[in-house]
């Protein structure tokens, strides 16, 4: 393994900042080459033509079947920007401000056939702030990513596969849907009685 490049595979989605950010993160590492994207659905005759280390779902919105997952040399990863086992499924990082979470973070793992429920990889975590936003949390997060991805391949290299990981605790498990407009509406309203209070603390 030391003596080439890891071959990788990305499934990501169109104007995704988590897909946005593991292409760069294989732009610089030299030790690594990108040899297919997939924005939409997988396409698995051209997953198998790659010949792929490592495949990586990188905010991909659709659960990659058993049989494609085997198409990796070394196997394949998913990232999540959430503390698996907590958050799984849509919108973590909505739904963890919406539960005044006081962290979050991103998770590397091992896909497995069911959703964000593989070994856990690497996991890091970012502190939330009292005014953060959606955006401003992703704006924090997703940077973090391209040096977990780094620390990954690393350790990979020297094993000549991707580490074991460690068994996620499904008692802890948590999963969630993507959130309605009725979700939206209750936190904005939610958000807005909590700044008049902070307000009218300080007058």
């Amino acid at each position: 393994m030391t003596t080439r490049q890891l071959r990788i595979y990305v499934a990501g989605a169109w104007g995704a900042m988590i897909t946005d950010a593991v292409e760069l993160a294989l732009v610089r590492d030299l030790r690594t080459v990108q040899v297919g994207l997939d924005l939409d659905a997988l396409d698995p005759e051209a997953l198998r033509i790659s010949a792929p280390d490592i495949l990586i779902s990188a905010a991909h919105s659709r659960l990659i079947r058993p049989a494609e997952l085997a198409v990796p040399s070394l196997g394949s990863i998913g990232i999540h920007p959430s503390l698996l086992p907590r958050y799984r499924g849509s919108h973590p990082l909505w739904w963890a401000l919406k539960n005044g979470e006081s962290e979050v973070g991103v998770t590397i793992y091992a896909l497995a056939p069911e959703i964000d429920a593989g070994p856990i990889l690497a996991q890091k975590a970012v502190p939330v702030m009292r005014d953060d936003t959606f955006l401003s949390l992703y704006l924090r997060v997703v940077p973090i990513i391209p040096s977990m991805l780094a620390d990954l391949f690393s350790a990979t290299l020297v094993l000549g596969r991707l580490p074991a990981g460690t068994p996620q605790d499904d008692r802890l498990a948590t999963l969630f849907k993507a959130p309605t407009s009725r979700d939206t509406a209750a936190w904005r309203w939610d958000r807005a009685a909590r700044r008049i209070r902070r307000l009218g603390r300080r007058t």
